[in-house]
């Protein structure tokens, strides 16, 4: 059983991003939605969303990809609501498809397949990653999907802004080598007619520039493992680094690795006592760099997304998706959060002003939010004693001490 392919769009439109979505805005507290779907009917009736893009740690892929009744059904779900399913997104196993050990004590909070994974080599974790990748792939072409978003990870990460004596060419044989590793990958993409978007500068990725991923494709083999690396845009990342944004977009769009990934903004807030850049050790209410809701900070780079958008309805035969992503960290209210960065993707999609963050402190005001933040869902409670390594005897004298100053123990 089939699903006939819509008709291209007649300009970019707007979707939503579940994981965020679903781990702040269901449940049971105030302003909290009961379940997944009251959320996207809310997107749907309240903020004219007409696409979801899903991350496939929530899908059951081999069954998808077996069993054609199930994938209508998948995809007549959604559409009941009023929703086109219009990308899958593996970040999960990106981040897992290349991987320095030294990140997964954090990253196994996200990560359900942790425990399976322990005695597991490296070299077996990526390789059964890019599997499930592939099998992503496969199963974005069954549904006729044809853009992919996802981290493209990295082992040479935590060796990086060390002391002065590493490899003199640590970074081009650390792209060289992630090449490498996604090349099989990439070409399966292309087989299946679908481009990667990697997201870039962001934290534990090889890929920090618009240089990197270029370097990166200078060093794949295969015409189709060029053809389908992209950068997925998102401006937040550079921006909440005080990144030279423009230049970078600038960049992609020069060299034609550039699709949209998602619609989140951030800003540096220099007056935070002791800002300094790259504060990633540092809980996100302290830091400078902060994520927000598209739009409302830095506008330039918010109509530089809607400028990407525009050049990705150009060349995609299905058309453009704005795909919002609820990160933010200043409309916490998720049901606010939703209208005001749905309505600025409309907004640069139509060459118009962002709603900004002042405009609603001086119009309807910031509404409250009692439910949980981005800070709560990204809490990986990575255990302190596995994260430094400590042994038996170690943890025990830090336990004794740790009290004298009021610190949790190990």
């Amino acid at each position: 059983m089939s699903t006939p392919a819509p008709a291209k769009l007649e300009k970019p439109q707007v979707a939503v991003f579940t994981p965020q979505l679903l781990a702040i805005g269901v449940g049971d507290k105030p302003g909290q939605f009961k379940t997944a779907d009251d959320l996207w009917r809310f997107c749907v009736g309240e903020c004219g969303v007409t696409g979801i893009s899903m991350h496939t740690g929530m899908l059951d892929v081999q069954g998808l990809i077996s069993n054609a009744d199930a994938r209508h059904e998948f995809v007549e779900h959604y559409r009941k609501i009023g929703l086109q399913i219009v990308r899958l997104e593996s970040h999960t196993d990106g981040q897992l498809a290349s991987g320095n050990p030294v990140y997964w004590p954090r990253f196994k909070g996200f990560d359900p397949q942790a425990e399976a994974r322990k005695h597991a080599s490296i070299q077996d974790i990526e390789k059964a990653a890019h599997a499930r990748i592939r099998d992503v792939l496969t199963l974005s072409q069954l549904l006729g999907i044809n853009r992919h978003q996802t981290f493209c990870g990295g082992r040479d990460l935590p060796h990086h802004d060390q002391w002065s004596t590493l490899p003199r060419r640590l970074k081009h044989q650390a792209l060289l080598f992630l090449a490498m590793q996604w090349e099989e990958t990439l070409k399966h993409a292309t087989a299946c007619g679908v481009e990667i978007g990697f997201e870039i500068w962001h934290v534990m990725q090889t890929l920090q520039s618009t240089m990197d991923i270029i370097n990166m494709r200078n060093f794949l083999q295969s015409d189709e493992a060029k053809a389908a690396t992209k950068v997925g845009l998102d401006v937040s990342h550079p921006d909440k680094e005080e990144d030279d944004t423009v230049t970078l977009v600038k960049d992609a769009v020069a060299a034609d690795i550039i699709v949209p990934g998602h619609a989140k903004s951030a800003f540096f807030d220099r007056s935070v006592p002791g800002f300094r850049h790259r504060q990633h050790g540092l809980p996100f209410k302290d830091q400078a760099g902060k994520f927000a809701t598209f739009g409302i900070f830095n506008p330039e780079t918010a109509a530089l997304f809607g400028s990407v958008l525009w050049l990705e309805h150009a060349r995609n035969p299905k058309g453009a998706w704005g795909v919002y992503e609820g990160e933010c960290l200043f409309l916490q209210n998720v049901r606010q959060g939703l209208k005001v960065g749905t309505e600025n993707i409309r907004r640069v999609v139509d060459n118009q002003p962002t709603v900004s963050y002042d405009e609603l402190k001086s119009g309807s005001g910031i509404e409250p939010w009692k439910g949980p933040n981005f800070e709560s869902f990204a809490d990986g409670n990575a255990p302190v004693r596995e994260l430094l390594e400590m042994s038996d005897e170690e943890a025990a004298a830090f336990n004794e001490r740790a009290g004298e100053f009021g610190l949790p123990t190990v």
